[in-house]
């Protein structure tokens, strides 16, 4: 586990991300790195809980594991010696303890445009990013540019995973029951033209979505619940109510794409 070092400067975003040095000791003689962190906070309307650090852990942790092009997520230790260097965090009421963040990348975010897209070099990721989008529920990328990101490679990659789920951030089984739809519901942010622009420039609409389904069938979701911290607050129920949920959309992994391809005419 890494431990954060020094606040260096917030980011943007609603749950109030920053860019901090970490190590992955108190040793002083590691070299520290760069990352982006989101922590518990208890400031009156801008909480953040453990249910909104989850969805970015099994945001990034799962698309690693599916090839997608996400950032390196680690779990990080915030020590309160470190939130006392921060007025912001302090008037953020930021609670020490075991948080999430990635790995720091160069690049930028920018507006998604068939002219932007003509220059990525991992197209073969469109078709998964879309269904990943779908399969999570995330109903916060489409029109925001905030959410889309290019390296310095020219790599097109996901980030920001906090309204999965349906967007309900405070979820729980009751909502995550109401949340199986079949034949599937596609989250409104697909109508956002950032979304047609993605499946337009994809080679292969035959293909396109066949690795990440490959992949999806060796995946045992239990794995992603039995790592959070118990400082999150997430319960037993929660843990095996998201199990259900993503077992569900697996299941209809095949509606998925299908709705897919009839929403981008993908045939």
């Amino acid at each position: 586990m890494y431990v954060v070092n020094d606040i260096i400067k917030a980011q943007p975003g609603t749950t109030k991300p920053y860019l901090v040095t970490a190590t992955q000791s108190d040793v002083s003689t590691d070299i520290p790195e760069l990352f982006v962190i989101k922590f518990m906070q208890n400031a009156v309307n801008e909480e953040v809980s453990g249910k909104i650090l989850f969805n970015e852990y099994l945001g990034t942790k799962l698309g690693k594991d599916l090839g997608l092009p996400v950032m390196q997520g680690e779990f990080f230790n915030l020590p309160q010696s470190v939130i006392n260097t921060s007025n912001e965090l302090i008037r953020l009421g930021a609670e020490p303890g075991i948080c999430y963040g990635t790995k720091y990348v160069d690049g930028q975010t920018a507006i998604i445009s068939p002219k932007t897209l003509e220059k990525i070099n991992n197209k073969k990721d469109f078709g998964s990013l879309l269904f990943y989008d779908q399969f999570l529920l995330n109903i916060d990328r489409g029109y925001n540019r905030g959410n889309w990101f290019f390296d310095v490679n020219f790599q097109l990659r996901a980030f920001d995973f906090t309204q999965i789920l349906g967007g309900i951030e405070q979820w729980n089984c009751f909502t995550l029951q109401h949340l199986k739809d079949n034949p599937p519901k596609l989250v409104e942010s697909m109508d956002d033209i950032e979304y047609q622009y993605l499946a337009d420039k994809i080679d292969s609409s035959r293909t396109c979505f066949l690795d990440i389904q490959r992949k999806l069938t060796n995946i045992d979701f239990n794995h992603y619940v039995q790592s959070i911290p118990p400082t999150w607050d997430i319960t037993s129920d929660d843990k095996q109510a998201v199990v259900d949920f993503l077992e569900f959309q697996k299941l209809h992994s095949d509606d998925i794409i299908n709705s897919l391809k009839n929403k981008f005419n993908l045939m």
